[in-house]
């Protein structure tokens, strides 16, 4: 399978009215091809090519993508629509997954500064519920104890690896 990356990711939230505006280098395969983007009012992205690389190139790119992954589909009223992938929704997934990794890193590094962030259950799916509490009254240690005292399956991410804690937080959200 073709392996497409962003990174240096720039999201312009002030500037994203239809579609994000953002601006990504652009990696196939582990080789630099240049610079995507979008500028945020509903258009398509746009590709900057380096190293020769050119509309012919991201056409075959393209197939490539279309070969390689699944095709989408989605609900137009009561009817079934289907399209191949191409670069801009992989391009477009890339960008939703980095915000909500960013989103997810603040949530961590921000609010578990001041509030205990738990699970009543293992969290499964998206939409599990999370849990705060202000740790102004008393200490995590505190917290930890009365929360697994009434829900013993609890996940308590503030005591969780970095690592575990984004994963665990991922599955949540």
């Amino acid at each position: 399978m073709v392996k497409i990356e962003l990174k240096s990711i720039k999201h312009a939230a002030f500037a994203s009215q239809e579609t994000h505006a953002y601006e990504g280098t652009l990696y196939v395969d582990d080789v630099r091809w240049g610079v995507v983007g979008n500028d945020g009012h509903g258009g398509p992205d746009h590709f900057h090519g380096e190293g020769g690389r050119n509309y012919g190139d991201l056409m075959a790119l393209n197939e490539r993508i279309a070969a390689d992954y699944p095709r989408i589909t989605y609900k137009d009223g009561d009817e079934d629509v289907s399209m191949a992938t191409d670069l801009e929704c992989v391009c477009g997934d890339l960008v939703n997954q980095f915000l909500r990794e960013r989103r997810l890193k603040a949530l961590l590094n921000k609010t578990a500064k001041v509030m205990v962030l738990y699970f009543k259950e293992p969290p499964i799916a998206d939409g599990t519920a999370l849990y705060q509490v202000s740790m102004r009254t008393h200490p995590i240690e505190v917290w930890t104890k009365h929360i697994l005292s009434k829900h013993p399956n609890a996940v308590i991410v503030n005591t969780l690896p970095k690592e575990e804690a984004m994963k665990v937080l991922a599955l949540a959200a």
